[in-house]
């Protein structure tokens, strides 16, 4: 028995769904993503229903500026969880202004999926 072999049920889903005509939905690779919502696919336009930019703020123009000033400011990402690299201080900001925004006594921000699907 493989390590892998507890997918040969999905394997062979995906090779029926290829061999009637389907594609792979693991391959499927956008020319472009033209909003929250539509992208480019093989040069037509399609609708996106599993993005998680479900507040449309990816390419809203305040949330791009802003983000642009933070890469300069703090660089690109915190390389690594806060338990291995500590609390940044813009963590925390983040966490008291969610928590005043909510009306709730603290919040708590995650820096990784790991570390939310634990919580």
């Amino acid at each position: 028995m493989s390590l892998f072999s507890k997918f040969d049920e999905i394997r062979a889903g995906i090779a029926s769904l290829q061999a009637n005509g389907g594609r792979n939905p693991f391959d499927m690779r956008f020319d472009r993503i033209l909003s929250a919502t539509e992208a480019l696919l093989e040069g037509r336009p399609c609708l996106l229903f599993g993005t998680n930019n479900y507040l449309g703020l990816t390419f809203d123009a305040a949330c791009i500026e802003a983000s642009v000033r933070a890469v300069h400011e703090a660089g690109t990402g915190t390389t690594g969880s806060r338990i291995a690299n500590g609390t940044y201080s813009d963590h925390a900001l983040l966490e008291r202004r969610m928590a005043e925004f909510y009306g709730k006594r603290s919040a708590m921000v995650f820096t990784t999926g790991y570390q939310a699907n634990l919580a």
